[in-house]
Parts: C-alpha cells; sequence; structure tokens
C-alpha cells in the first residue's frame, strides 16, 4: 500500500520516535497519547534509523507489519537506539547530538535484470537460500557505490553470502519516503 504522508505527519512521527527513545532512556511512563492522524493508523513497511553526532547508530525496519505506522515507528526507534547489535546503545550523555531518519517503504518489485535498478532511487531487497539482505537508498547516497557494489556489499555484508551470489539471487527494488529531524 502507497501512504502520503503530510508534512504534519513526519513531524508527528519523528517527535514520536524521538520521545520514545526519551521515554525509554529517562525511564519514564509513556504519555499514551496517540496520533489523531487516520494516516498514522495506517499499515506500512518502516525503517527507523538513528545518528549520533551524524555518524549512524542504529538502524532497523520491517517491509510489512499488523501494527499501525505510529506504533510501529515507535517500537522502530526504541529497537534501533537500544538494540541494534552492531552498534552501542544510545547514553542519556548523547541526547542532545541524536537525530531521527524515517523511512517508509514502498511496495518492492521484483526486477530481472541489474539494468532494472537504479540505487540513487531505489532500495535493494536480495534474497537467496533463505538468506536475504538490504540496503536503502540512502546507503548508496552515503557512499558513492554504484548498483554493482550496492548488490555485491548487499550479497555479502548483508546476506552472508558470497560476494557474487548476487548474480543467482532473487533481487527486488522499492523506493522510500526519507525524512529526518536534522
Amino acid at each position: 500500500m502507497m501512504i502520503k504522508l503530510q508534512k504534519q505527519d513526519k513531524k508527528k512521527l519523528l517527535m514520536l520516535a524521538r520521545s520514545s527513545i526519551e521515554d525509554k532512556l529517562l525511564n519514564r511512563k509513556t504519555s499514551g497519547l496517540l496520533p489523531v492522524q487516520e494516516t498514522l493508523h495506517q499499515h506500512a513497511g518502516v525503517f527507523v534509523s538513528v545518528y549520533v553526532a551524524k555518524s549512524l547508530r542504529g538502524c532497523l525496519g520491517h517491509f510489512e507489519t499488523a501494527k499501525p505506522l505510529w506504533k510501529e515507528t515507535s517500537e522502530l526507534a526504541v529497537s534501533a537506539a537500544f538494540r541494534d547489535y552492531r552498534f552501542p546503545a544510545i547514553s542519556k550523555n548523547e541526547l542532545n547530538d541524536l537525530s531521527i531518519e524515517i523511512s517508509i517503504i514502498y511496495p518492492m518489485v521484483p526486477i530481472l535484470s541489474i539494468a532494472e535498478y537504479n540505487p540513487k532511487i531505489h532500495g535493494i531487497y536480495l534474497e537467496k537460500d533463505g538468506n536475504s539482505g538490504t540496503f536503502l537508498p540512502q546507503v548508496a547516497q552515503k557512499t558513492g557505490w554504484d548498483s554493482t557494489e550496492m548488490l555485491r556489499h548487499c550479497a555479502h555484508d548483508k546476506a552472508g553470502l558470497s560476494w557474487d551470489a548476487w548474480k543467482n539471487a532473487n533481487l527486488f527494488i522499492y523506493e522510500t519516503d526519507v525524512f529526518s529531524d536534522n
């Protein structure tokens, strides 16, 4: 499903993600206030990335969820900040340097040729032999990798496969709506 978020929806999700992280870090009870925007009660794939001083400190997400977007975003923000095994958990003294990026995931489309994949626009998802991996489009923008490098790193770094396993993998592309609070 394609969700079209308005500026106020994005702002509300970013505020919710930040307050969820702060509540967990500061041992506060959550406010319990639910978003009133109907859009945020819809279901959509979402990834939440957290940064400290512009360095990635966590990124987790789901392509599909049975939870409303606002709830999934809140839970993923906490997980990205404290449970991404690749990074140390966010600490209280890092709150002032914390920034949040949310990526709404649009439906995946299978591709048959690498020519269909533009890493400047598309995220990539690959699956082979029960292993899978993905990179959001921001990865290509930040690393400067071309489509072949993206696929090689996705196969090796994310899916735990050989560097060239992407050549025989099931490949999917997807677009995102990315927004942040920095």
